[in-house]
């Protein structure tokens, strides 16, 4: 008798947990993407850059923008590839 309890009570556990699931999005959070520039960019070679990225200036509020100079990149780069 006791199992037979036992049993239909984990069953309407079961059954409670599939009816009242949560729905969770795993790319919920809203991050602004990165949009890495050149610092040393001339003005015509950063309004070729952002055209074939196909973004405007007036779009940056939409991004995080970062500009990386030579230096930097050889201090992320060294990591991976001793220079």
């Amino acid at each position: 008798m006791f199992r037979k309890k036992l049993i239909a009570l984990s069953a309407m556990l079961i059954a409670g947990l599939l009816v009242f699931q949560a729905n969770v999005s795993a790319d919920a959070i809203e991050e602004k993407p990165y949009l890495s520039l050149g610092a040393d960019l001339t003005a015509t070679q950063k309004r070729k850059v952002l055209e074939l990225l196909d973004v405007k200036e007036d779009e940056f509020d939409q991004y995080k923008v970062v500009k990386v100079t030579n230096k930097d990149e050889h201090a992320i780069i060294k990591n991976w590839y001793p220079l």
